[in-house]
């Protein structure tokens, strides 16, 4: 995975992927964020695109983090940190 962040942060979209990492499922992170899954679903889906990696392992019963997933799920929960603080 490039080490960067996507160009231009959305962070609409960084809330919905951290949503989707914790809860491990596209319906339950829908429902938890008040958004349609299809729309959800697109939004990790341009993530995926703009860093040319596969951020989720779908499987049967949701999703899980892969290793570029995990890595930029830290980086965003650094950069999420570091403005609160």
């Amino acid at each position: 995975m490039d080490r960067r962040l996507p160009v231009t942060p959305n962070l609409r979209s960084w809330h919905y992927f951290l949503k989707v990492a914790e809860l491990g499922s596209l319906t339950a992170a829908a429902n938890d964020l008040q958004v349609a899954q299809p729309a959800l679903s697109r939004h990790v889906g341009r993530m995926e695109r703009e860093l040319g990696v596969l951020l989720f392992v779908r499987h049967g019963r949701g999703l899980r983090l892969t290793d570029a997933g995990r890595l930029l799920k830290e980086r965003i929960d650094g950069l999420l940190d570091g403005i609160a603080n």
